[in-house]
């Protein structure tokens, strides 16, 4: 047997001849107990001799982190088995590992008396959304996104100041008592663009939108930590008059203050009530939290997202990885 290894990625340009008929994406379950199963498949010229080399031939295949891995009968081992003239295993992996890193690029090889003959690479994912990840002491029913992408540094998540907090129609909130931002499910899907218009001056201010996934993790993060700015620097504070009670003094709402200038005697001025209705009290704090998602203070890391759909499942969710 002459030996073929393949490079093709399994996202944009899957295999259709060595791995899996042509899926060399796989992603563990969400039911408690998370699975994924490999199956792999190798064609045999001229399919005749399957059935003669099968005796002669392994498939291996690398570990996923703490996974348990077990081979499926008929296979024993990885011991191929003739399959109308191919050669096939199939192995499962139960429990999804504890690390991030775990996912993603893995190899499968058939091995012929001794001998590596075929190689190729393929991809595990874990699900988004689902809650079966390793036992989490901070957030224990917090979302697989939340885990990983805190556990491997994938966007900003700071376990000593981030937690997951199950919210309706909220992506994130600055919590004063705890000084945690708390993230929601809504956090980890998509920001939208709004334009805003000074009630005053009718000068528009656009609040950039269209981060997915990790991104929007990340100007999540950066919205709340703004909350933490201002209160921290105006709140309460002596010499700071406010006279519209909304969170930036007076003498910074006349200015260009962080890119946005707005009326000391509105506390709303741009009118994000029509929007975002608990705003009326303080709008014109919070369209400068919500500006400043734009400034990208927050590096966010496209490789290192496992998640389905995510940066780099054929369902793309977030930034590109850059080629």
């Amino acid at each position: 047997m002459q030996r073929e290894t393949k490079f093709r990625d399994p996202a944009t340009n899957p295999d259709d001849s060595l791995l899996s008929l042509g899926r060399n994406q796989f992603t563990f379950s969400t039911n408690s107990v998370g699975t994924v199963m490999i199956p792999m498949m190798v064609r045999v010229e001229p399919p005749e001799l399957a059935p003669l080399i099968a005796g002669q031939c392994q498939f291996k295949v690398g570990d996923i982190g703490s996974s348990s891995k077990q081979w499926l009968l008929p296979s024993v081992n990885g011991s191929a088995v003739d399959s109308y003239g191919k050669l096939a295993a199939t192995v499962e992996f139960t429990d999804l590992p504890e690390h991030n890193n775990d996912f993603g690029n893995k190899w499968a090889e058939l091995w012929w008396n001794g001998t590596l003959v075929a190689s190729n690479k393929y991809q595990v994912f874990f699900p988004k959304y689902g809650k079966n990840h390793p036992y989490c002491l901070l957030c224990p029913d917090c979302p697989n996104w939340f885990y990983y992408w805190k556990e491997g540094g994938v966007c900003g998540i700071d376990p000593d100041k981030c937690a997951y907090k199950e919210m309706s129609n909220v992506y994130a909130e600055a919590d004063f008592e705890t000084n945690f931002i708390n993230l929601s499910n809504s956090a980890a899907g998509t920001k939208f663009p709004h334009t805003f218009k000074n009630s005053t001056t009718g000068a528009m201010v656009d609040i950039i939108g269209g981060s997915k996934g990790i991104q929007c993790v990340a100007d999540s993060i950066k919205h709340e930590n703004k909350h933490f700015y201002h209160r921290d620097q105006f709140f309460n504070k002596p010499g700071h008059t406010d006279t519209d009670g909304d969170g930036i003094p007076d003498v910074q709402e006349q200015t260009n203050y962080e890119g946005i200038s707005s009326d000391p005697a509105k506390p709303d001025t741009y009118n994000l009530f029509a929007v975002f209705a608990k705003y009326a009290q303080n709008g014109d704090e919070e369209i400068r939290c919500l500006f400043c998602e734009k400034d990208n203070t927050i590096t966010v890391y496209p490789a290192k997202d496992w998640a389905n759909p995510g940066c780099q499942h054929f369902k793309q969710f977030g930034p590109k990885v850059n080629p």
